[in-house]
């Protein structure tokens, strides 16, 4: 096996000529000749940055949204245009309106702009699986992740539509992609709205597996309080985790605080970070 994964969109960047930054999350995977995306940002750099590393946006065989949030599957429309044949593989829920608001009275649209019939119109076979998905062997979503810890909650100010009312969103959509490795899972997060240790105890359970090589992506911790941040890094110590390379939505204090929590294991991740395995 010959792993890459690349950062092509994020909310920093290291060092790089040409790379660019935005709020948003995109990762390039390549494994023994599977060329697929997971995420593809915002949709301001993504096209930027694939073309400053070298990294045809055609030939691309799977799309895969971890959630349907605007800073996920901005460039989306791009990557189909360039791929007719591509499959795109998500949640059922994750193409349906997603909102924002702070006082349960400003809405502001937050999901993605393209319809499923758009995409499709343009020749891509759209997939919607709440069970995890096989992209190729040792490739696969996680589908839906339970909520099994109590300390890990969906914010409140998540919301989607019932009908003619906004009710709280707890976001079904969020998944993750897990590759098995001869050095252990690597597993690739979008934003963790279902929570780290939900999505690493569904992971074990659904591979039989506790030995994670390297885990990447946002963790959605940026406005966890002290008792979550305190049973999020204890709970991690149950896993077998080599490499924990955070960023987007992680937050820098949460970051800092895993990255003292777990000596030599905590990275930050930016745009052109790159795991081979």
């Amino acid at each position: 096996m010959s792993l890459r994964i690349t950062t092509v969109s994020e909310n920093s960047v290291s060092m790089g000529i040409g790379l660019k930054a935005e709020h948003g999350l995109g990762y390039y995977i390549e494994n023994d000749g599977l060329r697929m995306f997971f995420d593809t940002g915002q949709g301001l750099v993504f096209e930027d940055n694939l073309k400053a590393m070298g990294i045809p946006i055609s030939g691309i065989s799977h799309a895969v949204l971890s959630h349907g949030h605007y800073d996920h599957a901005g460039a989306l429309k791009a990557v189909v245009k360039n791929n007719p044949d591509i499959k795109v593989v998500a949640h059922p829920e994750a193409f349906n309106p997603k909102y924002l608001s702070y006082d349960n009275q400003n809405f502001h649209y937050i999901g993605v702009h393209q319809k499923i019939s758009e995409l499709e119109s343009l020749g891509a076979s759209v997939i919607l699986s709440s069970e995890p998905f096989e992209i190729a062997p040792g490739i696969t979503t996680t589908g839906e992740i339970p909520m099994i810890w109590g300390f890990e909650k969906v914010e409140h100010y998540f919301f989607k539509d019932s009908g003619d009312k906004k009710v709280n969103d707890d976001i079904p959509d969020d998944q993750a992609i897990v590759i098995d490795t001869e050095k252990g899972l690597v597993v690739v997060l979008g934003c963790t709205h279902r929570g780290l240790i939900n999505t690493l105890t569904h992971i074990s359970e659904m591979t039989g597996k506790n030995k994670f090589h390297a885990i990447t992506g946002g963790l959605h911790l940026g406005g966890a309080s002290e008792e979550r941040l305190k049973k999020t890094a204890e709970a991690l110590k149950a896993f077998d985790i080599d490499r924990l390379i955070v960023g987007h939505c992680t937050g820098m204090k949460s970051a800092v605080y895993l990255f003292n929590s777990l000596p030599g294991k905590v990275e930050f991740g930016s745009v052109g970070s790159t795991i081979l395995v």
